[in-house]
């Protein structure tokens, strides 16, 4: 009869069972601070576990073999966590457990996740609203207004305007569209709300501004103004510009 891996072998005496768990800390302004992710053990037997951590910035993934002697109640994996006054996203370390002789694993995932306690930095519009003619691009310049430890990830959606024509995927340029629309095809030409489009852009740790752009194409159609809105995702405690971006390509 087959086994699956990690399980222990037929006839084994109340092997002993290994939870991960979590625990949220602060980050803290300055130090470094040691943090233990909560592994523990129940039962009397031991055995042998391999553990798996993901610091989500290292590749990749460390991995070792922990032997867990007869009655042990816990096993130690200390994590480090360094404070400062840059903002961040919120921080996992992820820990993740298979068993490989006598023990048996229930929550085999936990970790730390490190809670930012620094300011949201503030997005700002150069320019919420912008007109081109066909075939320009447009451009939205956004200024965050202090640097972060990571990075600031932005993203916008189209929504349908509430009034007049919306721009649609024949009106951008073809090659910007599959990229930004995860390989969707132009045609059938339907208005960008109806499409997966999303315009995306990477503040960098050491800079405070970005452009978004979306690049309009040509045609020989006689066409009234054409809108695009982009609205931008609102997360509680993540930085994010309350403005909508609006694009209108002028008649021609």
């Amino acid at each position: 009869m087959g086994l699956a891996a990690g399980h222990p072998r037929p006839g084994a005496a109340n092997p002993a069972r290994v939870d991960i768990g979590t625990l949220e800390v602060v980050e803290g302004d300055s130090g470094t601070r040691t943090y233990e992710i909560p592994v523990t053990v129940t039962g009397r037997a031991g055995g042998v576990l391999r553990l798996f951590l993901n610091d989500g910035q290292s590749w990749p993934i460390t991995s070792w073999l922990v032997t867990v002697r007869p009655g042990q109640r816990s096993i130690r994996v200390p994590i480090e966590i360094t404070g400062d006054t840059l903002w961040n996203y919120p921080e996992r370390h992820a820990l993740s457990a298979k068993a490989e002789r006598g023990l048996v694993v229930g929550s085999f995932v936990g970790g730390i996740v490190t809670r930012n306690d620094d300011p949201v930095p503030t997005l700002t519009v150069e320019s919420a609203s912008v007109r081109v003619a066909e075939g320009e691009t447009f451009t939205w310049r956004i200024s965050a207004s202090a640097y972060t430890e990571r990075g600031i990830s932005l993203g916008a959606w189209p929504l349908a305007p509430a009034t007049g024509v919306e721009l649609s995927t024949a009106d951008v340029d073809p090659d910007w569209f599959a990229e930004n629309a995860w390989g969707q095809p132009v045609e059938p030409v339907r208005p960008l709300s109806q499409t997966w489009l999303g315009v995306f852009g990477f503040i960098e740790p050491d800079a405070t501004t970005i452009e978004l752009t979306v690049p309009t194409s040509t045609d020989s159609l006689t066409e009234p103004d054409e809108i695009i809105e982009l609205h931008f995702d609102q997360i509680p405690d993540e930085p994010s510009p309350g403005e909508v971006l609006t694009g209108v390509v002028t008649a021609n």
